[in-house]
């Protein structure tokens, strides 16, 4: 038996590692890890690292954005 395909409005669950720990944070996790490289590599100059952080930034707030949708629609509890 097949199941049928969730229905068009519903929104994407946040994907989420397996065992999130308190730093992990699914797809944002790779970007996240950017942001720390580049300050270790420019603690100095934290200027540079702007790029980063505003992807990052930008990314945890779509991965909210989600969970808040997918607990509305009794996806997530």
């Amino acid at each position: 038996m097949s199941t049928p395909p969730p229905p068009a409005a519903t929104p994407p669950l946040p994907v989420m590692a397996s065992n999130p720990g308190q730093w992990e944070m699914g797809e944002c996790t790779e970007l996240q890890k950017a942001s720390l490289k580049c300050i270790e590599e420019n603690y100095t100059k934290r200027s540079n690292c702007n790029e980063h952080f505003e992807r990052y930034r930008e990314c945890k707030k779509k991965r909210h954005a989600s969970i808040v949708a997918a607990r509305r629609a009794g996806i997530l509890d």
